[in-house]
């Protein structure tokens, strides 16, 4: 019989579990992952060698997993594009700008190694902030930019021991290639360059923080270095990928099967000639083929059923678990998977994540730009007034779904005073001046439109520019 001291301790121990947090109970079910929680940095939890081998896997995936390439240039395809639009200065000197503008971001001039424009090395620092989880931008000069991929950022020797007094006194922390401050802001990045003739990285520069833009994904406060959105999906995505070629191997093996031939009344013990003449000779490589049956005889067409509609149901599933790494619905993956409502609510959720992603390259944007409208106005290339440039960059917007019944909404919004014009345009990656500029040069339309919908559309450009 149980003492009453173990009675207390096991009642006491029952009311724990009901009152307290379930998350934190520990049970032989529960995977062992979760039994033993950390509190480390995020930089500790994921050190050098475990992060090359993070970085390597969600490579690999890109490279040899369709799903996972068309996930990440849908998501960098969103995030990444923009136009710019330029406020605060007269139209002359507007033009001016936005010309300049768009020859610094050809590649000749944007890019140091000549081969990406603006818009591509955007693409392409999005695709290693989201596969290796970030990526550095270096301007030394303000104009040009080289990009730097996250795994030649780390710590080396020769840093170390060029900063020993610093960090020994606790001034500085090396954490993952980043020289921070006792705050955590940081100071310099040590780059390596890739070693010719083995695998691995050799030191090669140090970047201060002044002329470098770190883009990352940060899932913590006091995090240094970022870590993939997909190191939570590719455990899935490499099953998926395994799985999925395991099934195309079984159902290549069906397709070996083709028909069986039922023989009636054979006798048990024939003869090798009568077995032979009973034979239906054919040639799978060739056809269509008739088959002339003798009474008795019937041909089956063998089927394998596979996959199953279990599986299928299942490899759906995962894909959409994996996707959401992304915040990316399945709807985008399979068109035909949804209807008109369900498509715009999930264009209207994905948006919304896509704006907060966005927030962090339009932060470079504003850093560079501004680094380029200093350094063009110190050369000569543009006046002093250019000073009052305002240049925003405006993402791209989203497409129309059913774009009758859109703009008749947006209408009706507009009519009721609910939505402005500039509010329209924005939603479609459009500026609403830039609009209104174009029309300009087109007086023939504009006289039309304005004449329909009663707008004075002198009035309205000498009120934007009042206004910008």
């Amino acid at each position: 019989m149980p003492s009453r001291n173990s009675i207390v301790k096991r009642l006491v121990a029952a009311a724990n579990r009901l009152l307290g947090y379930q998350a934190v109970v520990s049970t032989p079910r529960r995977s062992q992952t979760f039994l033993k929680p950390t509190l480390k940095s995020e930089d500790r939890v994921l050190p050098h060698h475990e992060r090359s081998k993070l970085i390597a896997l969600t490579r690999d995936l890109v490279r040899n997993f369709s799903v996972v390439a068309w996930a990440v240039r849908q998501h960098c395809t969103y995030v990444s594009s923009f136009t710019p639009a330029i406020r605060g200065v007269p139209q002359a000197l507007k033009q001016d700008i936005a010309r300049r503008l768009q020859q610094w971001q050809q590649p000749y001039n944007f890019d140091v190694t000549r081969r990406r424009s603006l818009s591509e090395i955007l693409f392409q620092a999005e695709w290693c902030r989201v596969v290796d989880g970030d990526v550095f931008l270096v301007s030394l000069d303000g104009k040009s930019v080289f990009l730097v991929e996250g795994d030649r950022v780390t710590n080396f020797k020769e840093v170390e021991d060029q900063y020993s007094k610093q960090l020994e006194s606790g001034q500085l922390n090396y954490v993952e290639g980043v020289l921070i401050d006792t705050l955590g802001a940081p100071v310099a990045y040590s780059i390596g360059r890739r070693a010719a003739s083995r695998e691995g990285l050799e030191f090669d520069l140090i970047a201060s923080a002044v002329n470098t833009y770190h883009l990352a994904y940060w899932s913590r406060h006091d995090q240094v270095r970022g870590i993939s959105p997909l190191a939570s999906a590719a455990a899935v995505f490499q099953d998926l990928y395994e799985t999925l070629d395991y099934e195309v191997t079984k159902h290549k093996i069906a397709q070996l099967f083709g028909i069986k031939i039922i023989h009636e009344n054979t006798p048990l013990f024939a003869a090798a000639d009568d077995t032979q003449e009973e034979d239906y000779p054919i040639d799978f490589g060739r056809g269509p083929y008739v088959v002339d049956l003798r009474p008795g005889d019937d041909i089956q067409v063998i089927e394998s059923n596979h996959p199953a509609a279990t599986s299928t149901d299942f490899y759906k599933h995962l894909i959409t678990l994996a996707l959401k790494a992304l915040d990316l619905p399945y709807s985008f993956y399979d068109e035909s998977a949804t209807n008109y409502s369900s498509s715009r609510l999930a264009w209207l959720q994905y948006l919304a994540t896509v704006k907060q992603k966005q927030q962090s390259l339009l932060s470079f944007l504003h850093w560079l730009t501004n680094k380029w409208l200093r350094s063009s106005i110190e050369n000569g290339d543009l006046p002093e007034e250019a000073y009052l440039a305002q240049i925003d960059w405006v993402p791209v917007g989203q497409p129309w779904i059913d774009p009758l019944k859109e703009v008749q909404a947006d209408v009706l919004a507009l009519q009721n005073g609910l939505i402005s014009r500039q509010e329209i345009a924005r939603r479609h990656g459009k500026d609403y001046a830039t609009i209104l500029e174009e029309m300009i040069e087109d007086p023939l339309a504009t006289m039309t439109i304005a004449e329909q919908a009663g707008i004075d559309i002198e009035t309205l450009v000498n009120r934007g520019q009042t206004e910008t």
